[in-house]
């Protein structure tokens, strides 16, 4: 029996939140994927997040290499391959966003979440988070 095993640790949670909100359809819906992609920009920035939360201290054009022992056809979707997701995919993702808008495109997919998950949007929210430092001298 040959198999090989690929971890998911906390990237499956992730991906499964992003696709029950649906981030690949409402962010291609926005950005317009050339009709010959094999990947979408959607798809791009779905495996950059999944990327930034699990591989922070590295560059983003590893990740190809950070999918090297990733399930993506569970975590994004079935026939993805790692090496569809390289650094000219990505910059071309980063660019049609930056061309859309990136407040804009955020605002809009955050929207079209709070609405889907009826968030009260007269309700604001204040980050109090703070960064401190103490030292006897």
């Amino acid at each position: 029996m040959d198999f090989k095993i690929k971890r998911i640790d906390h990237l499956g949670i992730i991906a499964g939140v992003m696709k029950d909100l649906d981030i690949v359809a409402l962010t291609d819906s926005r950005l317009k994927n050339d009709k010959q992609a094999d990947v979408t920009f959607g798809e791009t920035l779905m495996a950059m997040i999944l990327n930034g939360l699990g591989f922070a201290n590295r560059v983003i054009s590893l990740t190809p290499q950070f999918f090297s022992n990733k399930p993506l056809s569970l975590l994004i979707r079935p026939g993805i391959k790692k090496d569809q997701l390289n650094r000219h995919k990505i910059g071309r993702t980063l660019d049609r966003i930056a061309s859309y808008g990136c407040e804009t495109f955020f605002n809009e997919i955050a929207l079209k979440i709070c609405v889907a998950e009826k968030i009260d949007l007269r309700t604001r929210h204040n980050d109090t988070t703070t960064f401190s430092f103490e030292q006897d001298f």
